[in-house]
């Protein structure tokens, strides 16, 4: 099964393993969340790492508190094997993960978190074919 990811929170895979690194290295543990959270449930597979975008995010689905164009990154992940994980559970899992903010996100989080829900969404999973 394929899905996306998209959000408002710098996931940037740099692949950066040490503090002194910086921006890199907060970068990666962003992505790093992405990664174990989903793999709390199932192994996944990608090809290419999240790619951002600066693009007008008025009806993708974000949370009301987010408007105009806004840097917005997307990651599609496979889950090959173990079926299929339904997008209310990755929602639910996703709530109220720290995420580490300040890095080259355009919108400004009430709380650094993950948030599935409400006018404060900043994650959005779909299917895709």
């Amino acid at each position: 099964m394929k899905y996306q990811v998209q959000t408002v929170i710098d996931i940037t895979q740099t692949d950066a393993r040490r503090i002194n690194e910086g921006l890199a290295y907060k970068q990666q543990l962003n992505f790093s969340s992405i990664i174990q959270t989903i793999g709390l449930r199932s192994n996944l597979e990608y090809v290419n790492p999240p790619r951002m975008e600066h693009v007008g995010i008025g009806r993708m689905g974000f949370g009301e508190n987010y408007k105009g164009r806004q840097n917005v990154w997307t990651f599609l992940f496979d889950i090959p094997y173990g079926g299929k994980i339904e997008i209310s559970t990755l929602d639910k899992d996703f709530d109220l993960i720290p995420v580490i903010t300040g890095l080259k996100e355009t919108v400004e989080l009430p709380e650094p978190v993950f948030r599935s829900f409400g006018e404060e969404k900043n994650i959005i999973f779909t299917f895709i074919d």
